[in-house]
């Protein structure tokens, strides 16, 4: 497995934008992928649907019921904010993640701009049919999403137009869509089936390469489009997401004043101690992603690790490169070697793992259940 460490945030698939396609101008301001005022949202689907089971719509779009997914964000933002009802019912309003506005910029915004994402940013929505790779009829009606507001989907490497208008780069084409995970495993060559990578940054994510075969988790990991060139079929993977990893560390130290210097302090403050002494942290702070999909709780291996410090930049290179006949970096290439990397060795024995990890466990279920807000009639629709 390959893993990665990244000091400089970046939006996600998840980030869900709005604007005003008349004029360009945004309708709100965007909301990150770990945003949870759309918790609310939550409430309000699993209220309409047999035994409020989270896992209701998996097998359609591969994704539990989350105020992580962006059609949760798109439909808070239709029902609580004025100015996306208005632009809706005008036939205004445009929704995108980050890539589809800064696409639709980029080729001439309001003077016929292209408003397009690829199969991995959809995936992420909660809207696209894991399946057909389009937009999903039945999801679209359980969120009352027109489905004019929503970009075109199309392969994660192709050209899908040029700069355009005063921008430096004019003429040169676009010609790759990769969601941040998604490119990352692509830049670390993760393109067999049973191939994996881990990105450890504000959040934690591992993506596992399943080929075209799409698996469903029994275990709570996602399935997603891990990439698609062209006319080639689609690549999957299953993701093990985690909310808070890197951002702990920044609490610890913004909040809790117990570091100063994160990469002095942290590996130092570890390696004066024995054990934790049974003390168990659960970044619980905006619930917890997989494999428990909890909103309500909160906070109470060899690795190898690329000497890039950031790997994503170069699966986009290699998928826009793919598109107009570059060869980027030959993934096909069964002698290329990786990108320079460091490895880590454990230090501890199996049972000792296992014994942290039951421990780990059990810390985990003290922390759910512990955020209980009113049922509202948000929740009942009455």
């Amino acid at each position: 497995m390959i893993t990665e460490c990244m000091p400089h945030f970046r939006e996600k698939a998840s980030l869900c934008n709005v604007w005003d396609k008349t004029t360009g101008e945004p309708l709100y301001n965007a909301i990150v992928w770990n945003d949870i005022r759309t918790n609310t949202t939550v409430d309000t689907i699993l209220a309409k649907i047999p035994d409020g089971n989270t896992d209701y719509f998996r097998h359609i779009c591969g994704l539990p019921i989350s105020p992580y997914f962006s059609a949760f964000k798109l439909k808070w933002l239709m029902y609580y904010i004025p100015q996306v009802k208005k632009a809706v019912k005008a036939k205004k309003c445009l929704f995108g993640t980050v890539d589809t506005w800064i696409l639709w910029n980029l080729t001439g915004g309001v003077n016929d701009g292209k408003h397009i994402t690829d199969v991995t940013n959809a995936s992420r929505t909660f809207l696209m049919n894991i399946e057909l790779l389009n937009w999903d009829p039945l999801l679209l009606h359980t969120f009352k999403t027109p489905v004019e507001i929503l970009p075109e989907i199309r392969s994660s490497s192709e050209i899908y137009g040029q700069v355009s208008g005063d921008f430096p780069l004019k003429g040169v084409l676009i010609s790759g869509i990769l969601g941040n995970q998604q490119a990352s495993l692509l830049g670390q060559n993760c393109i067999k089936e049973g191939q994996a990578k881990s990105t450890y940054r504000s959040g934690c994510f591992l993506l596992y390469n399943t080929g075209t075969s799409k698996v469903q988790s029994t275990h709570g990991l996602i399935t997603t489009v891990a990439y698609k060139f062209g006319t080639a079929p689609a690549v999957y993977a299953l993701e093990g997401s985690v909310a808070v990893a890197g951002a702990a560390v920044k609490w610890l130290r913004d909040n809790m004043g117990f570091i100063k210097d994160v990469q002095k302090d942290t590996e130092s403050l570890a390696q004066e101690v024995f054990n934790t002494g049974d003390v168990y942290f659960v970044p619980a702070f905006n619930g917890l992603y997989a494999p428990y999909w909890r909103k309500d709780a909160r906070g109470g291996v060899p690795v190898i690790r690329p000497q890039s410090q950031d790997i994503t930049t170069l699966g986009l290179a290699i998928a826009a490169g793919a598109a107009v006949g570059v060869d980027v970096w030959d993934i096909h290439d069964e002698e290329r070697e990786l990108v320079p990397t460091d490895t880590f060795l454990p230090t501890s024995t199996e049972d000792e793992r296992d014994a942290r990890y039951t421990k780990w466990k059990m810390a985990v279920q003290r922390s759910l259940g512990w955020a209980l807000p009113k049922k509202t009639s948000i929740m009942t629709g009455m």
